[in-house]
Formats: C-alpha cells, sequence, structure tokens
C-alpha cells in the first residue's frame, strides 16, 4: 500500500466512523460509547510523536507531514493521518475490549478487575498493534524502527520491535480498561463519581473529563516510560 492510499484508508474510515457514532448518539439521545471513544482516541494523537521519538519510530518520507517541527522529546517528522488513525484504532480496540468485559459483574473488586484487565485488555491492544505494524512496517515499509530493544521481526521494509514499546502500550490499555469498567456498587463508574453528579447530567462535561483520563492514561503508561529509558540509556 502507498503512503497515499494509507493516507485515504484512515480519513475514510474516520470519516465513516464519525458520522455512525453521531447517528447513533442521536438515535439514542445520549452521548453513546462510540462517539466517546472516538472523540477520546483522536484527543491523544499529538502524544504518538513523543512515543515515536522514545521508540526511535521514523515515518516514511513520503507522508503529508505538518509543520510542526522537532521539539523536545518529539520526532521532527509527524504524518498528519495520525489524527484521523486514532480514533479509529482506539475506538476498535477498546470497543473489542470492552465486548469482552462486559459481562463481568459490575460488583468485581478492583483488584481482580485489574488482574482481568491485564489478562484481556492488555493482550487485546498488543495483538491490533502487532497485526497494524505487521502490516504497515514488516510489509508495506510505512514506518520503521531505527533502534531496538529485545527481538524484533527484520525485513526489506523495515525493522518491527515484538515487544517493546508493545509492553507498555498494552499497559496503557490495562490502565483505561480498569477506570472505564471500575464500578461502584450502585452500578456507576466510580472514577466519574469523583467528578461530582453534574458530569452525568453534561455531555460535554463527560466527554472533556475522558479526555483528560485517557489522555493521562497514555502519557502515564507508554510516553513517560518510552521517555525515560531513551533519556538514560540512549
Amino acid at each position: 500500500m502507498s503512503t497515499a492510499a494509507f493516507e485515504i484508508f484512515w480519513i475514510v474510515s474516520a470519516l465513516a466512523l464519525l458520522g455512525f457514532a453521531v447517528a447513533h448518539s442521536i438515535k439514542t439521545q445520549q452521548l453513546s460509547r462510540h462517539l466517546l471513544y472516538f472523540i477520546c482516541g483522536a484527543s491523544i494523537f499529538w502524544q504518538e510523536f513523543y512515543a515515536d521519538w522514545g521508540a526511535f519510530l521514523e515515518w516514511n518520507p513520503g507522508f503529508h507531514m505538518m509543520p510542526w517541527s522537532k521539539t523536545l522529546w518529539s520526532i521532527e517528522h509527524k504524518p498528519w493521518f495520525n489524527i484521523a488513525a486514532y480514533p479509529v484504532f482506539m475506538w476498535a480496540a477498546f470497543t473489542a475490549i470492552h465486548v469482552l468485559l462486559a459481562r463481568l459483574p459490575k460488583s468485581i473488586p478492583p483488584g481482580k478487575l485489574f488482574l482481568t484487565c491485564t489478562v484481556v485488555a492488555g493482550p487485546v491492544l498488543y495483538g491490533f498493534n502487532v497485526i497494524t505494524e505487521y502490516l504497515a512496517v514488516a510489509q508495506a515499509g510505512l514506518w520503521t524502527y531505527t533502534e531496538t530493544i529485545g527481538p524484533a521481526l527484520r525485513t526489506d521494509a523495515g525493522t518491527m520491535p515484538l515487544l517493546y514499546p508493545g509492553i507498555p502500550f498494552a499497559s496503557f490499555a490495562v490502565l483505561l480498561s480498569f477506570f472505564l469498567h471500575w464500578h461502584d456498587s450502585s452500578g456507576k463508574l466510580r472514577i466519574e463519581a469523583l467528578a461530582g453528579p453534574s458530569l452525568q447530567a453534561s455531555p460535554v462535561k463527560r466527554i472533556l473529563f475522558w479526555v483528560v483520563i485517557w489522555n493521562a492514561c497514555y502519557w502515564l503508561a507508554l510516553c513517560t516510560p518510552l521517555i525515560a529509558i531513551r533519556s538514560l540509556f540512549g
């Protein structure tokens, strides 16, 4: 797949998913999980370029790049298509995780819930990532890793690490899924209860609240260790 076709694929997919999510929210007359995942997934795209720096990722120069030049802890070249790819990828991964975790009892103890998220959510996001990177890196050469830690798949198209940064990325899914499925005895999400009753009454407040949670989990679980390890050990 060419860089142009790859960009078009994500843009079309994002527009189609956004249309579905908006229509579903209108039909149900409430903020749907689909729209919430879409918006929150889109909101963390900017952190991609900090994670890339920590993981020594280099993009194919054929992509259309943002005018955002290199800054502290970020790579120099930043493809525009990530804005469209992030909401689709995150929606797909966390919808799959939600389907697998939705049958858990609301009263499950937090320790058991976290362990379940580790066993379920981590491998799901890791699997999504491996499939995407295999097709994009090992087969199409759309990006590559110039340095790797641990085992890696090396092809003529590019180099794809198998465990790092895949494991830190999976830990993001574990942490976020825990917050997305941690309920109190009445069935309400515990983390939303911290924001008070006004959160449920305002879709805008709820969106902003979860945007902060998604970004915090992504930065703490993925960007922080990647940046720290590269800064300390090069």
